[in-house]
Order: structure tokens, then sequence, then C-alpha cells
């Protein structure tokens, strides 16, 4: 449940450091087994079990009965951009906003994949200050939002895809410099865009942008420093 959302009666959860139970019309299950007839325990903030109807109401735990929902567990969304906007104007928004607007949006886009039922996603492309300090403002409670994963501005070309959020490397060194700034900076992973993309004019999707020796060096560097590596890549 999202704040602000209605709940039956008005009825409000208690406290994170106590025990209550949600009664929905059906309950999602691991293996995808949908079941009825089942309250699912919250103790502490986090899900206990799941267990009959009627069992929890009749120790005096607090249940809130919601019939007519689905309950299932949160959904993770591997790759967004929550600084960009949705008017087809990515680039030129990124190119003439602040950090506080691209920081506003970024804000109100991750409380909409949480209304949405996202609870973890991975930002794979934004402004690096930016896209960490909403991870950190959720983290810390201080902001509504989904648990975030970051990776910072991706690793590009001078003028090559998404060169505009301010990743662009050419040597490889100058790749590795670069990444290990984003480490410094707190990401939780790095991304690289191997080929071209279609929404940077100018770039070639069809072809690589670095070396294949100089990604390899960037893989060895991202294990060495516990970091995945991810990939935007438009060929073989």
């Amino acid at each position: 449940m999202t704040e602000g959302q209605g709940l039956p009666g008005g009825w409000r959860p208690p406290g994170q450091d106590q025990t209550w139970a949600i009664r929905p019309g059906c309950v999602l299950l691991p293996g995808g087994v949908l079941a009825r007839d089942r309250e699912v325990v919250i103790r502490d903030g986090l899900v206990e079990e799941v267990v009959p109807s009627g069992r929890t109401s009749a120790t005096g735990i607090p249940v809130l009965d919601v019939p007519g929902a689905s309950l299932l567990p949160g959904l993770i969304d591997s790759h967004v951009h929550l600084t960009f906007s949705s008017d087809g104007q990515v680039v030129d928004n990124i190119l003439r906003e602040s950090v506080p607007v691209q920081l506003a949006r970024a804000t109100g886009n991750a409380q909409r994949a949480l209304a949405a039922g996202v609870t973890t996603a991975v930002d794979c492309g934004g402004i690096t200050e930016v896209v960490v300090a909403l991870r950190d403002g959720i983290a810390a409670g201080r902001l509504h939002g989904p648990r975030l994963l970051v990776s910072g501005a991706p690793l590009t070309t001078t003028a090559g895809h998404c060169h505009w959020l301010g990743g662009a490397a050419d040597s490889q060194d100058e790749l590795i410099r670069t990444m290990r700034s984003h480490v410094a900076a707190g990401v939780d992973l790095i991304k690289v865009m191997v080929t071209g993309g279609n929404i940077t004019e100018g770039s070639n999707p069809a072809r690589l942008q670095f070396a294949p020796e100089s990604i390899a060096a960037l893989a060895r560097e991202c294990e060495r420093l516990g970091r995945p590596l991810v990939t935007h890549a438009h060929t073989t």
C-alpha cells in the first residue's frame, strides 16, 4: 500500500515494529501459484509468512481485509532511466535542465514506479549525481520510492550514445579512469555503451564504439572493484 492510498474504513497499518496481516482476495505465491483464503503476516515491516485465513485474527493480530485485491511480491524493473522524460524530447531536456529539475523528474518517475508495484529498479543511465542522490534519499527514508541500484552516466565515446549524460571516454585508459570515478561516486553497477544508439544523433547503432580489448579490460576492472557490468549493444 502506498501512502495516501485509501484503505477500508480508514484503516492504517500498525507501526514498523508491530505485527499485522493482510487478507486479500488472492495471493500470488512462489512458483506462480494463485491462492485464495490466505492471510499474509507482516512483522517488523517484513513479510513473515502466508497462513490460512482466520489464523491471525484468532490470535488478536490486526487484519486488513481487502477482498477485492490481489497481493503479489514486489516487481523488479531491471532497466529504467528515471531522469528521462516521456515527451520525445529526452536529449533537449537533459541538456537544458538543472540538477534540481532533473531530480524532481526522477523522483516523480520513481514514485510512479512504486505505485505500479515496482519495489526495486535498476537505473541504467542518468546524470550520476542525480541518481545517486535519489537512491540515497529513498534509502534514508526521506523520499518515497522503490529500492534503487544506479549506474550513473553510461560510459561512452565523445559524441557517442548518451554522451550528453557525461560519461565520455575514448581511450582504454580513459575508460578505466572514468569507471573508477563512478565507483568513487558510489554507483552500484557500471553501464557501457558498446554500440551507438537511436536517440543520439550521429551515433551508429550498428558499429562498436570501443575495441573488444577495451571492453575486456573494463570487465576485469569491474570484477576487481565488485561492480556488475551491463551493456547497451545493438550488434553481435
